[in-house]
Protein backbone atom coordinates (compact mmCIF):
# COMPACT_ATOMS: atom_id res chain seq x y z
CA UNK A 1 0.00 0.00 0.00
CA UNK A 2 1.57 3.15 -1.17
CA UNK A 3 1.76 6.63 1.43
CA UNK A 4 -1.33 8.48 -0.36
CA UNK A 5 -3.68 5.59 -0.41
CA UNK A 6 -2.82 5.13 3.23
CA UNK A 7 -3.27 9.04 4.17
CA UNK A 8 -6.49 8.70 2.21
CA UNK A 9 -7.35 5.56 4.15
CA UNK A 10 -7.14 7.17 7.63
CA UNK A 11 -8.94 9.94 6.83
CA UNK A 12 -11.74 7.91 6.11
CA UNK A 13 -11.46 6.82 9.66
CA UNK A 14 -11.09 9.98 10.95
CA UNK A 15 -14.32 11.32 9.20
CA UNK A 16 -16.38 7.87 10.36
CA UNK A 17 -15.38 8.82 13.62
CA UNK A 18 -16.63 12.01 13.53
CA UNK A 19 -19.97 11.16 11.93
CA UNK A 20 -20.31 8.09 14.33
CA UNK A 21 -20.05 10.58 17.03
CA UNK A 22 -22.44 13.08 15.45
CA UNK A 23 -25.16 10.00 15.07
CA UNK A 24 -24.51 8.33 18.89
CA UNK A 25 -24.59 12.06 20.34
CA UNK A 26 -28.27 12.32 18.72
CA UNK A 27 -29.01 8.78 19.58
CA UNK A 28 -28.10 9.47 23.11
CA UNK A 29 -29.76 12.43 23.66
CA UNK A 30 -33.40 11.35 22.64
CA UNK A 31 -32.58 8.34 24.64
CA UNK A 32 -32.47 10.53 27.38
CA UNK A 33 -35.31 12.42 26.58
CA UNK A 34 -37.43 9.71 26.17
CA UNK A 35 -36.85 7.35 28.80
CA UNK A 36 -34.70 9.72 31.78
CA UNK A 37 -36.60 11.44 34.60
CA UNK A 38 -34.22 13.93 34.77
CA UNK A 39 -35.02 15.00 38.63
CA UNK A 40 -33.49 11.57 39.54
CA UNK A 41 -31.82 10.20 36.11
CA UNK A 42 -33.42 7.44 36.45
CA UNK A 43 -34.73 5.20 33.83
CA UNK A 44 -38.50 4.19 33.23
CA UNK A 45 -39.63 0.48 32.78
CA UNK A 46 -38.83 -1.39 29.46
CA UNK A 47 -35.97 1.25 28.70
CA UNK A 48 -33.43 -1.63 29.17
CA UNK A 49 -33.32 -3.12 25.70
CA UNK A 50 -33.07 0.40 23.47
CA UNK A 51 -30.31 1.24 26.19
CA UNK A 52 -28.04 -1.84 25.32
CA UNK A 53 -28.59 -1.62 22.15
CA UNK A 54 -27.13 1.49 22.12
CA UNK A 55 -24.22 0.12 24.33
CA UNK A 56 -23.92 -2.58 22.28
CA UNK A 57 -23.17 -0.77 18.77
CA UNK A 58 -21.16 1.89 20.63
CA UNK A 59 -18.88 -1.12 21.10
CA UNK A 60 -18.83 -2.41 17.88
CA UNK A 61 -18.19 0.99 15.95
CA UNK A 62 -14.88 1.29 18.81
CA UNK A 63 -14.17 -2.19 17.15
CA UNK A 64 -13.93 -1.26 13.92
CA UNK A 65 -12.33 1.99 14.17
CA UNK A 66 -9.60 0.40 15.94
CA UNK A 67 -8.87 -1.43 12.56
CA UNK A 68 -6.95 1.58 11.61
CA UNK A 69 -4.27 -0.09 13.48
CA UNK A 70 -3.33 -2.47 10.35
CA UNK A 71 -2.72 -0.17 8.05
CA UNK A 72 -0.17 1.98 10.08
CA UNK A 73 1.82 -0.87 11.35
CA UNK A 74 5.19 0.65 10.74
CA UNK A 75 4.07 4.38 10.29
CA UNK A 76 5.22 7.30 12.50
CA UNK A 77 3.29 10.53 13.10
CA UNK A 78 4.32 13.65 15.04
CA UNK A 79 3.03 14.33 18.29
CA UNK A 80 3.23 18.50 17.48
CA UNK A 81 5.50 20.37 14.90
CA UNK A 82 9.16 20.93 16.36
CA UNK A 83 8.14 24.18 18.28
CA UNK A 84 4.24 24.92 18.69
CA UNK A 85 1.70 26.98 16.09
CA UNK A 86 -0.75 28.67 17.02
CA UNK A 87 -3.18 26.08 16.88
CA UNK A 88 -1.51 23.92 19.06
CA UNK A 89 -0.70 26.76 21.41
CA UNK A 90 -4.54 27.54 21.04
CA UNK A 91 -5.89 23.85 21.81
CA UNK A 92 -3.26 23.27 25.16
CA UNK A 93 -4.56 26.71 26.84
CA UNK A 94 -8.09 25.76 25.63
CA UNK A 95 -7.55 22.22 27.68
CA UNK A 96 -5.58 23.81 30.37
CA UNK A 97 -7.20 26.47 31.12
CA UNK A 98 -11.11 24.26 30.94
CA UNK A 99 -9.48 21.89 33.59
CA UNK A 100 -8.23 24.43 35.83
CA UNK A 101 -11.79 26.12 36.24
CA UNK A 102 -13.64 22.63 36.17
CA UNK A 103 -11.39 22.02 39.11
CA UNK A 104 -11.89 25.28 40.84
CA UNK A 105 -15.72 25.44 40.30
CA UNK A 106 -16.21 21.93 41.74
CA UNK A 107 -14.09 23.26 45.08
CA UNK A 108 -16.18 26.12 45.16
CA UNK A 109 -19.97 24.97 44.77
CA UNK A 110 -19.45 21.46 45.96
CA UNK A 111 -17.25 21.69 48.97
CA UNK A 112 -19.59 19.66 50.97
CA UNK A 113 -20.01 16.79 48.71
CA UNK A 114 -16.03 16.84 48.04
CA UNK A 115 -14.47 17.18 51.95
CA UNK A 116 -17.42 16.27 54.32
CA UNK A 117 -15.95 12.71 55.71
CA UNK A 118 -18.90 12.41 58.32
CA UNK A 119 -20.85 9.68 56.17
CA UNK A 120 -18.62 6.24 56.42
CA UNK A 121 -20.16 4.87 53.18
CA UNK A 122 -19.07 7.31 51.40
CA UNK A 123 -15.57 7.86 52.54
CA UNK A 124 -13.55 6.20 49.50
CA UNK A 125 -15.69 7.85 46.94
CA UNK A 126 -14.85 11.50 48.49
CA UNK A 127 -11.03 10.21 49.32
CA UNK A 128 -10.56 9.23 45.34
CA UNK A 129 -13.01 12.47 44.10
CA UNK A 130 -10.20 14.25 45.54
CA UNK A 131 -7.05 12.24 44.13
CA UNK A 132 -8.59 12.87 40.92
CA UNK A 133 -9.19 16.49 41.73
CA UNK A 134 -5.06 16.84 42.22
CA UNK A 135 -4.62 14.95 38.45
CA UNK A 136 -6.83 17.31 36.69
CA UNK A 137 -4.95 19.86 38.23
CA UNK A 138 -1.98 18.62 37.07
CA UNK A 139 -2.90 17.34 34.15
CA UNK A 140 -3.85 21.48 33.54
CA UNK A 141 -0.46 21.97 33.95
CA UNK A 142 0.77 19.75 31.80
CA UNK A 143 -1.24 21.24 28.82
CA UNK A 144 -0.19 24.71 29.99
CA UNK A 145 3.06 23.49 29.24
CA UNK A 146 2.32 22.38 26.07
CA UNK A 147 0.95 25.74 25.37
CA UNK A 148 4.01 27.59 26.60
CA UNK A 149 7.45 26.07 25.73
CA UNK A 150 8.71 24.46 22.37
CA UNK A 151 6.70 21.51 21.69
CA UNK A 152 9.92 19.25 21.88
CA UNK A 153 9.03 17.16 25.18
CA UNK A 154 11.31 18.19 27.94
CA UNK A 155 11.61 16.29 31.30
CA UNK A 156 8.86 18.18 33.18
CA UNK A 157 6.76 17.89 30.55
CA UNK A 158 7.17 14.52 30.17
CA UNK A 159 6.63 13.62 34.11
CA UNK A 160 3.05 15.61 34.24
CA UNK A 161 2.21 13.65 31.17
CA UNK A 162 1.79 10.95 33.63
CA UNK A 163 -1.14 13.01 35.10
CA UNK A 164 -3.40 12.69 32.27
CA UNK A 165 -4.16 8.72 32.81
CA UNK A 166 -3.89 8.81 36.63
CA UNK A 167 -6.64 11.58 36.59
CA UNK A 168 -8.68 8.79 34.28
CA UNK A 169 -7.94 5.82 36.77
CA UNK A 170 -8.96 7.80 40.10
CA UNK A 171 -11.87 8.95 38.10
CA UNK A 172 -12.69 5.48 36.85
CA UNK A 173 -12.13 4.32 40.65
CA UNK A 174 -14.14 7.07 42.55
CA UNK A 175 -17.43 5.92 39.65
CA UNK A 176 -16.56 2.95 41.29
CA UNK A 177 -17.35 3.84 44.66
CA UNK A 178 -20.30 6.13 43.73
CA UNK A 179 -23.02 4.63 45.72
CA UNK A 180 -25.80 6.84 43.95
CA UNK A 181 -26.04 5.68 40.80
CA UNK A 182 -26.94 1.99 40.18
CA UNK A 183 -23.98 -0.25 38.97
CA UNK A 184 -24.99 -1.06 35.34
CA UNK A 185 -26.78 2.52 35.24
CA UNK A 186 -26.73 3.47 31.56
CA UNK A 187 -25.17 6.68 32.39
CA UNK A 188 -23.04 5.45 34.50
CA UNK A 189 -21.63 2.83 31.86
CA UNK A 190 -21.31 5.04 29.19
CA UNK A 191 -19.24 7.81 31.13
CA UNK A 192 -16.82 4.89 32.28
CA UNK A 193 -16.74 3.98 28.88
CA UNK A 194 -15.51 7.36 27.71
CA UNK A 195 -13.11 7.62 30.62
CA UNK A 196 -11.65 4.35 29.71
CA UNK A 197 -11.33 5.47 25.55
CA UNK A 198 -9.76 8.83 27.07
CA UNK A 199 -7.26 6.37 29.56
CA UNK A 200 -6.16 4.56 26.52
CA UNK A 201 -4.78 8.14 24.75
CA UNK A 202 -3.51 9.45 27.56
CA UNK A 203 -1.42 6.09 28.29
CA UNK A 204 0.23 6.56 24.72
CA UNK A 205 0.35 9.96 25.20
CA UNK A 206 2.59 9.75 28.41
CA UNK A 207 4.65 6.73 26.80
CA UNK A 208 5.40 8.85 23.49
CA UNK A 209 6.13 11.88 25.85
CA UNK A 210 8.56 9.76 27.27
CA UNK A 211 10.00 8.75 23.73
CA UNK A 212 8.38 5.32 24.32
CA UNK A 213 4.63 4.07 23.13
CA UNK A 214 2.84 3.67 19.60
CA UNK A 215 1.70 6.15 17.62
CA UNK A 216 -0.83 3.96 15.27
CA UNK A 217 -2.29 3.08 18.88
CA UNK A 218 -2.46 6.96 19.96
CA UNK A 219 -4.04 7.32 16.58
CA UNK A 220 -6.89 4.24 17.40
CA UNK A 221 -7.26 5.68 21.14
CA UNK A 222 -8.01 9.26 19.51
CA UNK A 223 -10.51 8.11 17.08
CA UNK A 224 -12.32 5.73 19.56
CA UNK A 225 -12.40 8.87 22.29
CA UNK A 226 -14.11 11.11 19.82
CA UNK A 227 -16.73 9.03 19.49
CA UNK A 228 -17.19 8.01 23.25
CA UNK A 229 -16.54 11.77 24.63
CA UNK A 230 -19.00 12.85 22.34
CA UNK A 231 -21.72 10.28 22.46
CA UNK A 232 -21.40 10.84 26.80
CA UNK A 233 -21.07 14.21 27.58
CA UNK A 234 -22.93 16.47 24.64
CA UNK A 235 -26.13 15.07 25.17
CA UNK A 236 -25.80 15.65 29.20
CA UNK A 237 -24.63 19.18 28.88
CA UNK A 238 -27.34 19.73 26.35
CA UNK A 239 -30.07 18.40 28.24
CA UNK A 240 -28.78 20.42 31.50
CA UNK A 241 -29.01 23.58 29.31
CA UNK A 242 -32.28 23.09 28.11
CA UNK A 243 -33.87 20.69 30.24
CA UNK A 244 -34.56 19.91 33.98
CA UNK A 245 -31.61 18.45 34.94
CA UNK A 246 -29.78 20.15 37.03
CA UNK A 247 -26.02 20.28 37.57
CA UNK A 248 -24.19 18.15 39.53
CA UNK A 249 -20.45 17.50 41.08
CA UNK A 250 -20.24 14.20 38.73
CA UNK A 251 -21.71 16.42 35.81
CA UNK A 252 -19.25 19.38 36.72
CA UNK A 253 -16.21 16.99 36.90
CA UNK A 254 -17.21 15.47 33.65
CA UNK A 255 -17.11 18.79 31.98
CA UNK A 256 -13.42 17.97 31.99
CA UNK A 257 -13.86 15.32 29.25
CA UNK A 258 -15.34 18.61 26.73
CA UNK A 259 -11.25 19.46 27.16
CA UNK A 260 -9.78 16.51 26.43
CA UNK A 261 -12.12 16.12 23.61
CA UNK A 262 -10.68 19.26 21.70
CA UNK A 263 -7.56 18.13 22.21
CA UNK A 264 -8.07 14.27 20.83
CA UNK A 265 -9.87 16.04 17.50
CA UNK A 266 -6.72 17.92 17.43
CA UNK A 267 -4.44 14.97 17.80
CA UNK A 268 -6.06 12.87 15.08
CA UNK A 269 -6.35 15.34 12.76
CA UNK A 270 -2.52 16.20 13.47
CA UNK A 271 -1.75 12.97 13.18
CA UNK A 272 -2.49 12.41 9.54
CA UNK A 273 -1.15 15.89 8.83
CA UNK A 274 2.08 14.51 9.90
CA UNK A 275 2.31 11.28 9.27
CA UNK A 276 5.57 9.95 7.71
CA UNK A 277 6.41 7.24 4.80
CA UNK A 278 7.33 3.57 5.80
CA UNK A 279 11.65 3.29 5.97
CA UNK A 280 10.43 0.64 3.63
CA UNK A 281 8.99 2.54 1.04
CA UNK A 282 10.44 3.55 -2.22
Amino acid sequence: MNFKTKKSILKIYLFAAIAAAIGFTIWRTWLLKEYCNPYDMSFQDGALPALQAFEYTLLAVLAALVTCVFFVKKTQFGLFGARASTTSISICAICGFMLLAVGILALVYYPAEILDFSDSNTKAYRIFHIISLVFMFLSSLYFLGRASVSLKNSPSIATLSLSLPCFCIAYLVTSYFDSVRPLLDFNRVTSEIAFIAVLMFMLSEARLATDQGSYPFRFAASLASIVCISAYITPLLALAAFWEMDMSLSLLTDVSLVAILFYVVFAAFNAIRTLEPDKTEN
